[in-house]
């Protein structure tokens, strides 16, 4: 039986010492951390801008396939901001948004689209006043999709997630498994940093580590992987100062789309939204709770505890992680009981 021990105030002490020692000595974090630009190690390789010929027609061209890659949100109304999408039966809209192509910076552009009702085919484009008139080839066309991407040498693709339109059920297992104080802590959580410090002191040895999801952040981005303190402390302190810049929401997303879950074929997995279509040939937000927590348990280790190899400890971590959940008072005994039934 295990019993808990209280932390010793000492301990609570010596946490909050090294992370104000993280602070006073680390470099300062810049502006534009959770930016599009890729981290040190990232290389990206994009499409060319799709361009939508004229008398096309909206099906046979997969437009709203091609912008819901790009994470495009289809919306019942024009659309009023970059990123959003209308599919009509006499028209289609779409917000591009604010891109570099075709060798200069483009700013974000509502395009309309006139349809035939029948077949669906481009008549010409349609203008916010609602007047129609004919467009040249090459005149409109969709912002450069992302093909793969390099970091630190190995290929990868990722599928954006739009964090306000993903359940809770998807998210909150990965709080559960890896920062259940995230919304409470600013970037350095002292009680976590405390508790894997006792906790390795037991062991004799790394048994767990004390990073926030903001500090995760920041190291898989551009940080070196090495274990050292200069590497702690700065990635202490960029994390304190991240949360500075940027919402809670803002970093969890960004956590959400850049998170390695593993490599397959060769292909390195990173983000919930590519995650879902390859572990589970399904959006992000059409997993369930069983499958998310599956995803989160991956985090520890996304190659040991692939779905594809031995499912065993997978489902161990995942119904951990689903335990914590209820302890969490995130879900229910009943939530917690039919998701651990689900099969892998």
């Amino acid at each position: 039986m295990t019993h808990s021990i209280p932390l010793p105030a000492a301990v609570w002490r010596l946490a909050g010492t090294a992370v104000a020692f993280a602070f006073t000595f680390a470099a300062p974090v810049g502006a534009g951390e959770l930016g599009e630009e890729p981290g040190r190690n990232e290389s990206r390789v994009w499409s060319a801008a799709f361009e939508v010929p004229p008398a096309g027609r909206v099906a046979a061209l997969a437009l709203p396939e091609r912008l819901e890659r790009q994470g495009y949100v289809r919306v019942h109304r024009r659309p009023a901001a970059p990123g959003e999408y209308f599919h009509g039966h006499e028209v289609f809209w779409f917000y591009r948004r604010a891109v570099y192509a075709r060798g200069r910076a483009w700013p974000a552009t509502l395009v309309g689209l006139d349809l035939d009702r029948e077949q669906g085919r481009i008549r010409g484009r349609r203008g916010a006043d609602g007047k129609v008139r004919p467009f040249a080839a090459g005149e409109v066309w969709l912002e450069p999709e992302l093909l793969a991407e390099s970091l630190d040498e190995a290929r990868a693709v990722r599928v954006p997630i739009d964090l306000d339109a993903l359940p809770e059920r998807v998210w909150r297992p990965v709080l559960a498994a890896e920062d259940a104080r995230f919304f409470e802590h600013d970037g350095v959580d002292p009680r976590a940093v405390a508790r894997a410090a006792l906790a390795n002191l037991r062991r004799g040895g790394v048994a767990q580590g004390g990073s926030t999801i903001t500090q995760q952040l920041i190291k898989n981005r551009d940080l070196s992987p090495r274990r050292t303190l200069s590497r702690k402390a700065s990635e202490a302190v960029r994390a304190h100062a991240l949360e500075k810049l940027h919402s809670k929401r803002e970093i969890l997303a960004a956590y959400l789309d850049t998170v390695y879950l593993g490599n397959v074929d060769g292909l390195a997995v990173h983000g919930f939204g590519t995650a879902a279509g390859v572990y589970f040939s399904k959006r992000a937000g059409e997993l369930t709770l069983a499958e998310a927590a599956a995803l989160a348990a991956m985090i520890q280790g996304p190659n040991r505890l692939s779905p594809f190899g031995d499912a065993a400890d997978l489902r161990t971590r995942r119904d951990w992680v689903l335990g914590r959940l209820g302890e969490l008072g995130w879900a229910s005994d009943d939530e917690v009981a039919r998701a651990r039934a689900e099969p892998l």
